[in-house]
């Protein structure tokens, strides 16, 4: 990935809104139609079955794929809790951009859509040092890691692929970013 073209600025920065939207939201059947085409993907799942999938990995009670930091990015002796340091520390970046987290979209600093939609706000504001910090500090410690995961709780391709292609997408972007420093 060259960072130098507006292309390349342009497919990061939707690729990383695109994978914030399915984790924000169980997707819709045109969300679902559309991110098929844009992967090039032939999966059989129903919308339902998919929306179904959304459901009893992210929201059923007592998951352990909550989509927070702060349950997946923890210190060995301490506990995962909710607003912990990752919280903490994502809200810095976001201060430090000059953003703040709408108190109407009810959503934890640290959530994974959170932390995409910021990644997708640096890319296209070409804040290269503080994408690799973001980078390093937050994305790489746990998205990948909880994509392994989430291929193996899903009961749909859709997720699994999903889930697959962010974490490929995480890896290669971080490559690109270290390649061109």
């Amino acid at each position: 990935m060259n960072y130098s073209g507006q292309d390349d600025k342009f497919q990061r920065r939707a690729l990383y809104k695109v994978f914030a939207s399915l984790f924000l939201e169980e997707p819709s059947d045109e969300a679902i139609e559309g991110i098929n085409e844009l992967f090039g993907s032939e999966l059989s799942d129903a919308p339902f079955e998919i929306r179904e999938d959304y459901n009893k990995i992210f929201l059923s009670p007592g998951t352990k794929l909550s989509p927070y930091q702060s349950v997946h990015d923890f210190r060995p002796d301490t506990e995962p809790w909710l607003f912990s340091e990752p919280a903490e520390s994502a809200q810095v970046f976001y201060a430090k951009a000059g953003l703040a987290m709408d108190d109407n979209l009810n959503l934890p600093p640290d959530h994974i859509s959170a932390e995409l939609f910021f990644m997708a706000y640096l890319v296209e504001t070409d804040t290269g040092n503080m994408q690799m910090q973001f980078m390093q500090t937050h994305l790489i410690n746990w998205i990948p890691e909880y994509c392994r995961k989430i291929q193996d709780a899903a009961a749909t391709a859709f997720y699994r692929e999903v889930a697959k292609l962010l974490r490929l997408f995480i890896m290669d972007d971080l490559s690109a970013m270290q390649g061109a420093c």
